[in-house]
């Protein structure tokens, strides 16, 4: 059992929440700096030495001024980088302050000057299964934001705009935890597509939702690698492909369920933030 201070920034829906959860499900004792925790740094620096170690969990942004004092010698410290699609500038700079590196985004391993673990995101299996009953109201469903104006999702826009004119589409933006889980079980199908050729949180969050998933090729994310194509989940490389995807999945029930069921029972069994908790100790020794 170890004794765990996990520091982290931004919301309730944060990367982090769910490995921390993990973490204490699995008998260590966690100490959380970041919202809505412990943020004085007098009662946290006495606490700091009676820990084994520091686990830093990014999630969009540098690391925080109050990070600054607790990294001290002769702890040990792992950062966990989700975000490098985005931020592998920084992450390349604050590595250097970290004793062990673990990145969500597989295409990034390699631009680091010393070793690196391919840690990807996952499921929280209590909080993105779906209630049971719940029937579906669409023919597609997509949980996230568009934000509007932004270049970085032009891309996105522009595929929900095409399912929308083709489609009975449902769009949740803003829906997260359980109001995912929810809005996902209202679609035949789920959606997604990466920002930037990432393999991001609602892959795993759709395919524990035991719809089935439909999602864009990103060669190199290391998708194919977790997941078995057209039997867990569904492919498409680009927007004259993805129709025929969805229509296949629509005009056929049974290969709905069996991918659905199937790529939900894969999810459940290798990809949890259990799961990813269980490696990230045994790399760091604990």
């Amino acid at each position: 059992m170890a004794n765990l201070l996990v520091a982290y920034r931004y919301s309730d829906y944060t990367t982090a929440n769910y490995l921390v959860k993990a973490l204490d499900r699995l008998g260590h004792n966690t100490i959380c700096i970041g919202p809505g925790h412990l943020m004085d740094l007098a009662t946290l620096w006495a606490d700091y030495w009676r820990t084994d170690a520091l686990i830093w969990i990014e999630a969009g942004g540098g690391l925080p001024e109050w990070l600054e004092p607790i990294m001290v010698e002769g702890k040990v410290k792992a950062a966990w980088f989700i975000d490098s699609h985005s931020q592998h500038e920084w992450h390349r700079i604050a590595a250097h302050d970290f004793d062990h590196l673990f990145v969500a985004q597989r295409a990034y391993v390699d631009q680091f000057d010393r070793p690196v673990t391919w840690l990807p995101v996952a499921c929280d299996p209590e909080i993105h299964t779906p209630p049971e009953g719940i029937e579906p109201e669409h023919d597609v469903v997509f949980c996230g934001h568009t934000y509007p104006g932004s270049p970085l999702y032009e891309r996105r826009r522009r595929l929900l705009d095409m399912l929308g004119e083709r489609y009975d589409l449902g769009v949740y933006e803003g829906a997260y935890l359980r109001d995912m889980a929810i809005a996902h079980a209202k679609g035949r199908v789920v959606f997604n597509v990466s920002t930037c050729g990432d393999l991001n949180m609602r892959v795993f969050e759709g395919l524990c939702s035991g719809r089935p998933l439909v999602t864009d090729w990103v060669p190199g994310a290391g998708l194919d690698t977790l997941f078995e194509p057209y039997k867990h989940l569904m492919l498409y490389e680009d927007a004259e492909q993805l129709p025929y995807t969805i229509d296949a999945l629509l005009s056929d029930a049974g290969m709905r369920e069996s991918i659905g069921t199937v790529g939900r029972a894969e999810v459940l069994a290798r990809h949890t933030y259990r799961h990813r908790a269980q490696q990230m100790l045994e790399v760091m020794g604990l």
